[in-house]
């Protein structure tokens, strides 16, 4: 959590009234202040300083409740399996906290109240970020696995069609009047009038015409993968037999004129050529699916109740 939001977060966690109660997770219980401290920081984060859309509120607090209440499952579970938070860790980003806000009022008017919650916060998620390592240590899949994860998932180990393109770019700048983008339009398209009757060659145009890098090269973009390109160019281009050239495109940059030189199909790689990666991705996954498995395992052996609130409109 960024230093900033973190700070917010404390501050708003003295707000609600101390004894009203959100949640009891095993034998401990969560304060609406702790709720409210976790939504207001989580609304920081992923809106920034904006007001969150009405429609998605509702949707996002849940999402910070069930949050939250991971989060004590995973710290009772830390503590059950005897970690302890790092105390030099600990110190390092309290230290770094009050020096970010040392001539803050509002921190050296509450600095001894606020330094207690923090260090509480930084406790809880060094604990947290112990047991995930610890879950997450599985030894590395074997070579039957990662063949098996590399045929079940070929999208992952696909090169994309690639076409080779050539361009001619008439740069008109984004705010120049309407009278030269339609000058740069008519000028395209007496180009490609020249180009299609053979009266011109497309790599001496581009020399002489085009505002893009490529002119030196007579505009020759190489291989560009599929997604490479801006939606609406992939789209104007796409139906292009070999050696056509595509009508004029306006594009933020001015108008431009695509030629298509090759197409190379999408091409599945031998295994050989993927397997570390295959084995990573694999790894990744596995330790994803471990982590995953030991919150459902804790939701469900852990009684959880919900107490009833008056849930807050403000975003």
């Amino acid at each position: 959590m960024k230093a900033a939001v973190l700070f917010v977060a404390l501050l708003f966690s003295g707000i609600a009234v101390a004894e009203a109660l959100f949640a009891t997770v095993g034998n401990e219980v969560i304060s609406v202040a702790e709720y409210e401290a976790h939504v207001e920081a989580g609304l920081r984060q992923r809106y920034y300083h904006g007001k969150v859309p009405e429609a998605e509120l509702k949707a996002f607090r849940e999402e910070m409740a069930a949050e939250l209440i991971d989060r004590v499952l995973l710290v009772q579970e830390a503590r059950r399996r005897g970690l302890q938070a790092q105390a030099a860790h600990v110190e390092a980003v309290i230290e770094q906290t009050r020096q970010r806000y040392r001539h803050d009022p509002v921190w050296l008017q509450q600095q001894e109240t606020l330094i207690a919650r923090l260090r509480d916060g930084v406790e809880k998620r060094d604990l947290i970020a112990q047991l995930r390592q610890q879950v997450t240590q599985i030894g590395k899949p074997d070579e039957q696995a990662v063949r098996a994860y590399y045929q079940t998932h070929p999208d992952k180990f696909t090169t994309p069609e690639r076409l080779r393109l050539s361009l001619i770019m008439l740069g008109v700048e984004a705010w120049a009047p309407q009278t030269k983008w339609q000058a740069a339009e008519q000028e395209a398209q007496r180009l490609l009038s020249r180009l299609r009757d053979g009266k011109a060659d497309f790599a001496e145009l581009a020399r002489l015409h085009s505002s893009d890098a490529s002119a030196a090269q007579g505009g020759d973009l190489g291989y560009v993968h599929l997604g490479m390109l801006a939606p609406e160019a992939q789209q104007h281009i796409e139906g292009l037999e070999i050696g056509a050239i595509a009508e004029p495109l306006r594009l933020l940059q001015g108008f431009a004129l695509f030629r298509l030189d090759g197409r190379e199909a999408a091409r599945l790689n031998d295994f050989e050529q993927v397997r570390e990666r295959a084995g990573g991705l694999l790894l990744r996954q596995q330790q994803q699916q471990a982590w995953l498995q030991l919150i459902e395992g804790l939701r469900q052996q852990t009684p959880v109740h919900r107490h009833e609130m008056k849930m807050s409109n403000e975003g």
